[in-house]
């Protein structure tokens, strides 16, 4: 008798663990993300994303727009970093070339990071209109 009582309050307290368990991670799961979480057009993107923005409302889009200046003040620093990375690429890349005096190859070199350089800019402007637009529809979420 003391037995089987044993083993239901153990099963009790395992339940008990389980069921609390479940819990913190249903919460944890439905947090609105530090990270953008937004489709092609400015949805919340995936379930957990959605489940976020029904429980949490104004908290998700705030977290939204944090994040969207952030990567946006991220990609607008990028251009000052690369040409920074680039000075110093392109020294050594000129030692080298007149160590070697091919003309040729460091053309084709110049040619090759101007058509990645123009590559980067476009991809880092589509997404940063993608952000602007985005922005405009967390806004209005927040009205």
């Amino acid at each position: 008798m003391i037995n089987d009582e044993r083993q239901a309050l153990k099963r009790k307290r395992r339940n008990l663990w389980l069921m609390g368990g479940l819990f913190v991670w249903a919460i944890w799961a439905t947090l609105p993300p530090g990270d953008l979480a937004l489709d092609s057009e400015c949805r919340p993107e995936g379930g957990p994303a959605s489940v976020s923005a029904a429980i949490y409302g104004s908290w998700f889009w705030h977290r939204q727009l944090n994040a969207g200046l952030a990567e946006a003040n991220r990609l607008a620093a990028l251009p000052a970093q690369r040409m920074a990375q680039e000075e110093e690429e392109r020294k050594k890349v000129d030692d080298r070339m007149n160590h070697l005096n091919k003309g040729d190859i460091r053309n084709a070199e110049r040619d090759e990071r101007q058509r990645r350089e123009e590559l980067e800019q476009r991809h880092r402007l589509f997404r940063l209109a993608w952000l602007a637009q985005c922005q405009a529809e967390i806004e209005r979420h927040l009205e």
